[in-house]
């Protein structure tokens, strides 16, 4: 069943780009130079981004799509290939972070009695906002598990700024977001690994409950050490 939110679901030139530039646009809230940067590796130009979002010179190829699935998923957002070319199955969630989620709540009708919730909630917005507009490796993302507590505890709000490539091994012994090759996001101890350009995944909290609290040799795409933390007033009240 086709989800009805973003772009007609068609599989013109159009459509695609259209499609295209809803993630990049609406869900990622990225111009096409900040999308380029944190994903130059992949070789999107802001002009490649450009003829592909417009349908110019043949519009979205099913390799560029690719390459727009991976740069996706390192956002935290997962696309199929089949709904980006040709609009088959679900839409990608519209909520991707606590960003956006604060902004959808924000937008909702709320008892007075959480007028000091949404408050809290909308500065966070505020402050996410500017930290990314200082910072264009900014990455951030809520903390899910006890992995790292009494220090990140689940529910809060941590950002920081990425590093990738060698630069990775600047932020060993550090608390980091940390994303692996294949897009998954988590809080935790960045450690060396047993072989070079890999890494272990350590949780500080002897008690966690997560299913895997060390995790060897990781291949990763990136890390941002912790530099940022607020505890949102739902979670400490």
């Amino acid at each position: 069943m086709t989800n009805d939110k973003g772009p007609e679901s068609t599989d013109s030139q159009e459509a695609r780009g259209s499609r295209a530039r809803y993630i990049r646009d609406k869900i990622l809230g990225l111009s096409r130079n900040k999308f380029s940067k944190r994903h130059k590796d992949l070789e999107l130009t802001v002009s490649t981004l450009q003829n592909w979002e417009d349908a110019r010179y043949g519009g979205l190829t099913e390799k560029g799509a690719r390459k727009l699935i991976e740069a996706y998923a390192r956002e935290g957002i997962q696309c199929s290939l089949q709904w980006l070319l040709f609009g088959i199955g679900d839409a990608p969630p519209e909520v991707r972070d606590f960003n956006l989620i604060v902004e959808n709540k924000a937008t909702a009708q709320f008892p007075q009695s959480n007028a000091s919730l949404v408050a809290d909630e909308e500065s966070i917005v505020k402050e996410l906002r500017y930290f990314r507009e200082l910072h264009i490796e900014a990455i951030d993302a809520i903390v899910n598990d006890d992995g790292l507590s009494p220090y990140f505890e689940p529910g809060d709000c941590v950002a920081g700024i990425r590093l990738t490539g060698q630069a990775i091994n600047k932020a060993i012994g550090l608390n980091c977001i940390i994303q692996t090759h294949l897009g998954q996001i988590l809080i935790r101890k960045l450690e060396a690994g047993t072989q070079p350009n890999l890494y272990t995944l350590t949780c500080t909290n002897h008690e966690a409950q997560v299913p895997e609290p060390q995790l060897f040799d990781v291949k990763l795409f990136s890390v941002a050490p912790i530099i940022w933390l607020r505890k949102p007033l739902s979670i400490t009240s």
